[in-house]
């Protein structure tokens, strides 16, 4: 069942669910990411080396949560596509199943006890017939900062393909974290927000199944939801606001000269299949609503 976290009890707590320390090809350490992530006031950390099981024990602090995870590289031999998949949750020393399917990782995944994120389905060449055979996954990468070096950050074409055909699935924001620099744009470049009721890691879990998050790149929601047959959000100062359903449907909102927007609305059609907001700020941050199922 999903959740609208707008209308969910609890508190929010900032995410990054896609890390990379010098354990694989990042350029920090562990600590030295952990230290960075604290610092910048985030909540939830996820540390995600590629084939690397991660080892957070000690790591946790009262106000940082620091999740074990792996990003796995699944592809055939007789084919140039593959996919990344991120397991978070997985003990560091469960052994990753030797597959060309991704759909036993996403298994063994929920077996080892935690769920898996799609990552960076354009940056991976992933199409939508690529992505439809994918099952037990908790959301894809929508945004992912360290694709910026590319020109490949964006996958909301790839996320509403899917929603278009009737796969329900959240999405997030990450980072992908890689430089050292905490200035660099794969540093605290995209985020989640989730609406949780304790910090601990089976509560992240069951956000990310629910979808009870936003996810963001620099701007805010406030409020999200369908009342008296619109569909309504409210947000920080924007200067486009985009209210998205299957395939042509929808509604966008654009400022006008230096007066921002805070809010829009749309009438829901009879013949939408969910809807969704999409939040453009005027450093070009961004901010995604999971959908809501019509």
């Amino acid at each position: 069942m999903f959740l609208n976290p707008f209308q969910e009890a609890g508190s929010w707590y900032k995410a990054n669910l896609h890390t990379h320390t010098t354990a694989s090809d990042g350029q920090a350490t562990q600590q030295e990411r952990v230290a960075q992530y604290r610092t910048h006031g985030y909540s939830v950390l996820a540390i995600t080396d590629h084939g690397v099981g991660s080892d957070a024990a000690g790591l946790s602090t009262g106000d940082l949560l620091v999740m074990d995870g792996i990003e796995v590289t699944v592809s055939r031999p007789d084919d140039e596509r593959f996919y990344h998949l991120v397991c978070l949750n997985v003990p560091p020393d469960a052994t990753v199943p030797a597959t060309a399917d991704p759909n036993d990782v996403i298994t063994w995944a929920k077996q080892e006890g935690g769920e898996t994120l799609i990552a960076h389905p354009y940056w991976s060449g992933n199409n939508v017939q690529d992505l439809l055979p994918l099952r037990g996954h908790v959301g894809i990468e929508v945004h992912n900062a360290g694709c910026q070096g590319i020109g490949k950050a964006f996958s909301s074409v790839h996320w509403d393909n899917l929603l278009d055909r009737g796969v329900r699935t959240p999405a997030v924001a990450v980072d992908d974290t890689h430089s050292g620099n905490p200035d660099s744009r794969d540093v605290f470049g995209g985020w989640v927000m989730l609406k949780m009721s304790a910090l601990t890691a089976s509560a992240v879990l069951e956000a990310l199944r629910t979808g009870c998050y936003y996810s963001s790149s620099g701007a805010e929601v406030f409020d999200f939801g369908v009342k008296d047959g619109k569909a309504y959000v409210r947000c920080s100062e924007a200067k486009e606001i985009h209210l998205m359903a299957g395939n042509w449907h929808g509604r966008s909102a654009h400022a006008e000269g230096d007066r921002g927007l805070t809010e829009a609305e749309v009438e829901v059609g009879k013949d939408w299949k969910y809807v969704r907001a999409e939040v453009v700020d005027a450093g070009g941050g961004r901010a995604w609503t999971n959908p809501i199922y019509l």
